[in-house]
């Protein structure tokens, strides 16, 4: 029994990890100027990303970002972005070690609890980092991009951008909560040692969780087609 609950703890780990990718895919999109230049290493954004202009991916200058403080703020946005992403990777890091040290125990309460303790705080992190990049996101897609009207500048995105990419940042970290409460129980199930309450509270956060995944996936497919179509 314990070597079975061992595989499921390993198996809940290598989720998190694999499940990473499946839910950046339901982070917002966002048009950004020189998007052709805006690449990513390992996901980790340049810091010029939003600043260049035509396929040499020349650097625009503060002028033509909307003013030096635009300029500076896209640059910063760029570096914390960076760092969000880093944290997010040594996050998932810990959540690997976390689980390994829970399997391989061999018995040892206080290698449970310690191991326990890494994975749910990694976990807390990688929530954290994943929704901070999403909203970091949201604000440089939507509210950065502006061009001058009448002497003031303003966003250039329209209503329905706006719209679908607020509604996607909410998706993603709906998302993101769902799979926290996943973990969580995962583990209360894992270490209820046979108390039918922890194992019943375990089995319907999960249900519901994984229900609340299934909610956030349609409502994001319907919205964006929606949206799209119209």
């Amino acid at each position: 029994m314990k070597k079975t609950l061992r595989y499921l703890v390993a198996l809940l780990t290598f989720g998190v990890i694999v499940g990473g990718p499946v839910m950046a895919a339901v982070s917002p999109v966002v048009p950004t100027a020189g998007a052709a230049c805006a690449d990513r290493v390992l996901l980790i954004p340049t810091w010029y990303r939003g600043l260049t202009e035509g396929d040499d991916c020349k650097i625009i200058s503060p002028d033509q970002a909307g003013g030096l403080q635009a300029f500076i703020v896209k640059i910063a946005f760029n570096i914390v972005e960076m760092i969000m992403v880093i944290i997010g990777y040594i996050a998932a890091f810990f959540i690997l070690f976390g689980g390994f040290q829970f399997v391989a125990n061999n018995g040892s309460a206080q290698t449970v609890e310690k191991a326990t303790r890494t994975i749910l705080n990694a976990v807390i992190g990688l929530a954290i980092s994943l929704s901070a990049v999403a909203i970091l996101n949201l604000i440089f897609g939507v509210v950065l991009p502006t061009q001058e009207v009448n002497g003031i500048r303003v966003p250039v995105a329209t209503g329905e951008q706006v719209l679908q990419n607020i509604l996607n940042t909410v998706y993603f970290i709906m998302g993101i909560v769902a799979v926290i409460v996943i973990i969580i129980a995962g583990f209360t199930y894992v270490t209820s040692s046979g108390d039918s309450s922890k194992l019943t509270k375990a089995k319907n956060q999960i249900l519901y969780a994984v229900i609340g995944i299934v909610i956030v996936l349609s409502a994001f497919a319907v919205t964006n087609f929606v949206i799209g179509a119209f």
